[in-house]
C-alpha cells in the first residue's frame, strides 16, 4: 500500500521475514545476543538467515 500511494519507493520494499533477517544480521556482537534478538534456538539458523556481506582478505 505504501508503494502504491508512493510513500515508499519499490526498491525499499521488505517483507516480514526481511525484518527478522535484518534484525539478527545487524545486531552484531556475540552469537548469544543474535540468538536472543532473532528468537532462533541454534546458531545454524543464524547462518541461514545471515545476509551480510563478508569481506575476504585479498591474496596480496
Amino acid at each position: 500500500m505504501a508503494i502504491k500511494e508512493e510513500i515508499m519507493p519499490k526498491e525499499d520494499w521488505f517483507a516480514q521475514y526481511d525484518m527478522k533477517r535484518r534484525g539478527s544480521t545487524d545486531t552484531g556482537g556475540t552469537v548469544s545476543a543474535e540468538l536472543d534478538v532473532s528468537g532462533f534456538s541454534t546458531s545454524q539458523f543464524l547462518r541461514v538467515y545471515d545476509k551480510s556481506i563478508h569481506l575476504v582478505p585479498t591474496s596480496e
